[in-house]
């Protein structure tokens, strides 16, 4: 209690604001994605149950009996298995108690219980890895209440109900045993999290380039931290429908969306994002500064993520994996705090309103279980479709990337200003600010639904 008393009163108030959004977007929003992701975590026991062989549990789903707009499963089945044991209860009340899940809100609120467990988890995790760069105790408090209260918690889990935080869990797990100098533990959870879905094999690779100079090592850190990705598939490499249902899923349009981003030169142009990507293994790769150590892992964990967020095209919640590290990243430029959080509003911000004016489904009120009145506006998109199409978009995406780029010059250790500016005392209104902004999407989505 006396640590919370020692938390600023303003970050008090804009954790109660967002923790409010949070409650209500998870309470009333059930996106297709939770509605998906909570009946294929149920369709395990039912191929179980039906087959006697859980391995049939993607020819199972590819049936789609239950109409889910995904038709097919499009992941490995790991990612799903602690959802599926959480869910073990709401499978069985449907199967024996002839409660469809998808007709009861309740059910899919506790299939969304499991993911805010998991937020809760990170949180301890983020509390564990802030107190490794600071000993202030308020500090590591407004660490995890910047991380809790990002606009990407609240979209990604509150709203969309996306299992990416299992793979944030992970990881950041396995930053906390690199930190501590437990290099195995670190491959171990690393190699989980990149099986999981591979996304954090960027930081992965940039931070054992950064460890190690020595080419046989980094092979072989290489080929641990992929082992239980292709170890997982071996399994069903036989299993009827598993290849075309990862042929179906999200992989195969991550990949493209990496290389959408290119410069025109001859003869197929260069892709943004991998350029970006190899100038930061370079930079790692030849970083043999033995100060800062802690730091500079740190840094080269959350410099591939910006390259991800700036040259690449991401669905609405995919920046949560760069805030699950920035604000710790944050710690270690103090004096850079109050330019910092300017620099992740900024961000966020227009990313927001990109999402708002270029994405149907961000924040559509078909999602949201509220009484509607007969809506203009089925969604905030179709509001700024119809008002203010395609308002500037390039103008925000622009600012977007600036901020991102500013990120990553002020927090590199090397990095060392005196800047008056730079070094401002962050304002107390500032983080309360940062809430209600992230509030806008949601409340505008039950003001078009509700009211309009």
């Amino acid at each position: 209690m006396k640590q919370i008393k020692n938390i600023p009163f303003m970050y008090r108030i804009s954790f109660l604001w967002s923790a409010l959004m949070f409650g209500l977007a998870a309470i009333t929003c059930y996106y297709t994605d939770l509605r998906s992701l909570t009946i294929w975590t149920t369709n395990l026991w039912d191929a179980w149950y039906f087959t006697g062989n859980p391995l049939n549990f993607y020819a199972y789903s590819a049936e789609n009996l239950y109409m889910l707009d995904h038709a097919m499963v499009g992941s490995d089945l790991l990612i799903y298995l602690p959802w599926c044991i959480w869910n073990l209860p709401i499978w069985a009340m449907q199967r024996f108690g002839n409660l469809a899940i998808l007709e009861h809100p309740l059910m899919l609120f506790y299939s969304k219980c499991f993911l805010i467990v998991l937020l809760a988890l990170s949180c301890i995790v983020i509390y564990k890895i802030a107190g490794l760069f600071t000993s202030k105790t308020e500090e590591t408090w407004q660490t995890v209440l910047l991380y809790s209260t990002s606009l990407f918690v609240l979209t990604g889990i509150a709203y969309i109900g996306q299992n990416d935080i299992i793979v944030i869990l992970c990881f950041l797990w396995a930053l906390y045993q690199l930190l501590k100098g437990k290099t195995k533990a670190f491959v171990l959870f690393a190699a989980l999290s990149i099986a999981l879905k591979p996304f954090f094999a960027f930081s992965y690779i940039a931070i054992i380039l950064y460890k190690e100079k020595k080419l046989h090592k980094i092979l072989l850190y290489g080929l641990a931290g992929i082992s239980i990705y292709v170890l997982q598939k071996i399994p069903f490499l036989a299993v009827p429908m598993y290849k075309e249902s990862l042929s179906y899923g999200p992989t195969t349009n991550v990949l493209g969306l990496l290389l959408e981003a290119t410069f025109d030169i001859s003869p197929v142009g260069i892709s943004v994002f991998v350029l970006a990507l190899m100038l930061v293994y370079f930079i790692a790769y030849l970083d043999n500064h033995e100060d800062n150590d802690k730091e500079r892992m740190l840094y080269y964990c959350v410099l591939p993520f910006i390259c991800f967020c700036a040259f690449t095209t991401y669905e609405s919640y995919r920046p949560i994996y760069l805030f699950a590290v920035f604000f710790l990243l944050m710690l270690t430029k103090p004096a850079y705090r109050r330019m910092n959080l300017l620099l992740e509003m900024l961000v966020s911000g227009c990313l927001m309103v990109y999402y708002m004016v270029n994405d149907f489904l961000f924040f559509n009120g078909i999602y949201i279980h509220l009484p509607a009145r007969s809506a203009e506006y089925d969604s905030v998109y179709s509001f700024f479709q119809t008002n203010l199409p395609n308002a500037g978009l390039k103008a925000f995406m622009a600012v977007a990337v600036f901020g991102l780029i500013c990120m990553a010059v002020i927090n590199h250790p090397n990095f060392k200003s005196e800047n008056k500016v730079l070094c401002m005392q962050e304002e107390k209104y500032l983080v309360l600010l940062r809430s209600l902004l992230y509030s806008v999407p949601l409340l505008f989505a039950i003001v078009l639904k509700c009211f309009m």
